[in-house]
């Protein structure tokens, strides 16, 4: 069941971020990561900011958190 997106994300799952890091964002843009409820966030940020990424973000309590706030998501 498809919960939606927060607009202009790209969807990674933490299983492919290594293996698809053509599409990751230049290094001093600001990055905002999110998962469901925050913890592969988390993991993902870390992996990142082992490469230099340091404007680099965890939504707290991820996507539900989110949604919950009433925050816009588009769904497909």
């Amino acid at each position: 069941a498809d919960k939606g997106m927060i607009e202009g994300a790209i969807h990674i799952p933490l299983q492919e971020l290594l293996a698809r890091q053509d599409e990751w964002p230049a290094e001093d843009e600001d990055i905002v990561i999110y998962c469901g409820v925050g913890y592969r966030g988390n993991l993902a940020m870390g992996i990142m900011r082992q490469f230099g990424y340091e404007n680099i973000r965890n939504v707290k309590g991820g996507f539900g958190a989110w949604a919950e706030a009433g925050l816009p998501v588009v769904t497909q």
